[in-house]
């Protein structure tokens, strides 16, 4: 992992701390997202893991997402919704927003379920 670092102590709680190197703040990308997938992987499988802490090595947790990330993910999630027989909300829409939210979400999911 390039992003994070995740450490288990004896008690069965994992710190997972976000420090993208080379960056003043941290920022959600899509590397960001599949370090995220693969930690949800690990400390999902993990029997002796408890519970999962996400921390910042900055001075701010975060400072955003990429705005070209939201965009793809705004898609997958219109494509999905028209595959559904569904529409998705007008492009620039705070609904679309929060669709890419969701999106990431659900696309984390998909990818710990398969």
């Amino acid at each position: 992992m390039i992003n994070f670092k995740l450490e288990t102590d004896a008690d069965g709680i994992a710190l997972v701390t976000w420090d993208m190197p080379g960056r003043s703040m941290n920022v959600l990308d899509g590397n960001v997202l599949a370090e995220l997938s693969d930690i949800i992987e690990k400390t999902t499988a993990d029997a002796a893991v408890k519970g999962v802490v996400i921390t910042s090595g900055k001075d701010a947790f975060c400072a955003g997402a990429d705005l070209n990330v939201l965009q793809k993910l705004s898609d997958a999630y219109a494509k999905t919704l028209k595959a559904k027989g569904e529409e998705a909300a007008p492009a620039g829409s705070a609904t679309t927003a929060a669709a890419a939210i969701i999106a990431i979400h659900v696309l984390l999911r998909i990818r710990e379920s398969s």
